[in-house]
């Protein structure tokens, strides 16, 4: 994907945004939508026993 400062990238990274959303379209002209989700790329955890 193209960032809006130009660069390029083919992965995500913690603190992106991403949006997803689709239509599809029935054989019997009807247009059926499945909304849109939005969320975040957080950091991994840490399990509590990899950090005392």
């Amino acid at each position: 994907m193209e960032l809006p400062d130009g660069s390029r990238r083919t992965f995500l990274q913690d603190g992106d945004t991403v949006t997803i959303s689709a239509v599809t379209h029935l054989a019997n002209g009807t247009t059926l939508g499945f909304g849109e989700v939005t969320g975040t790329i957080e950091p991994t955890a840490t399990h509590p026993k990899e950090n005392p």
